[in-house]
């Protein structure tokens, strides 16, 4: 019986193996978009739906910009969005937006003037769009978890309803039994 150990701790870690929270990793790459194929940030949110990531992102690149938020086909452009970190200067933003089953999968472009940020020609504004997006998608994904935790709750509380009903039957069925026996 050697293996008692070792299984024991097989199950006891199993848990915390199999639900551990997915990495956001944000990854630069040239992508298509409205003008041309540019050099964009990508990261997966797990778990997040497309209509709550569109509207918080929304909300998230106007903050403090004074530009017009455009959406067509299914890009968000903001013109005149505002980051200190990112630029002193305002610049230009673009989303895109693709849901799965395993989450939302959010694209962006950032152009500083004419040029689009990326690690080899704007090195410091990669780390900072980079920092921006990943702050973003951070937020999306406690969000996400939140609502996820919400729903269990309701879903336990509605099992712990059920399993108190099933005690007072049960107990009702027993006092039954004793009644008919006397």
């Amino acid at each position: 019986m050697q293996f008692k150990p070792f299984t024991f701790l097989l199950f006891a870690l199993l848990p915390f193996l199999s639900f551990g929270q997915k990495e956001l990793k944000i990854i630069e790459q040239e992508k298509e978009m409205s003008i041309g194929t540019r050099n964009a940030y990508v990261v997966d949110i797990p778990q997040a739906k497309l209509k709550d990531v569109v509207n918080d992102f929304k909300k998230y690149i106007k903050k403090d910009a004074k530009g017009k938020l455009t959406d067509e086909k299914g890009e968000i452009c903001l013109l005149g969005a505002v980051n200190k970190n990112i630029s002193s200067m305002p610049f230009s933003i673009f989303g895109r937006f693709v849901e799965s089953s395993e989450g939302v999968t959010v694209s962006i472009w950032v152009a500083d003037g004419e040029s689009f940020v990326s690690s080899k020609l704007t090195p410091d504004k990669s780390i900072a769009v980079n920092k921006y997006l990943k702050d973003f998608a951070i937020e999306q994904y406690k969000q996400a978890v939140k609502e996820e935790l919400e729903n269990e709750k309701d879903k336990a509380k509605a099992e712990q309803k059920t399993l108190e009903g099933f005690v007072k039957d049960q107990k009702k069925a027993e006092g039954n039994i004793e009644d008919h026996k006397a």
